[in-house]
């Protein structure tokens, strides 16, 4: 989530609105080197509740003998979330943080 994502949405209202805006202003995507941050978790919980946010791709994965995550052949076990629907995430994820009043 950028700054610019957030553009039009009235956040300084309410506690939770003003924790985004705190936080997005405080952070970087360090893989991108820009401000924003990213959001593992609130996206887990979206994908868990309406699948259709992600686009999956079944695979096969091992945990190796020094805890690392790594594909492997053979049939798939588990899917990966591989695109986002970004748009309809950060508008599902802000309407329930910062409900229009």
């Amino acid at each position: 989530m950028t700054p610019p994502a957030l553009e039009g949405a009235d956040l300084a209202k309410d506690f939770g609105g003003l924790r985004v805006l705190h936080h997005v202003g405080f952070r970087v995507d360090e893989g991108r080197g820009t401000p924003g941050m990213v959001l593992h978790d609130p996206l887990a919980v979206a994908a868990a509740l309406d699948p259709t946010l992600v686009g999956w791709e079944a695979t096969r994965l091992e945990i190796g003998p020094d805890g690392e995550t790594r594909r492997v052949a053979g049939p798939a076990n588990c899917r990966v979330a591989r695109t986002v629907e970004v748009a309809r995430f950060l508008a599902v994820f802000l309407e329930r943080l910062c409900p229009a009043s």
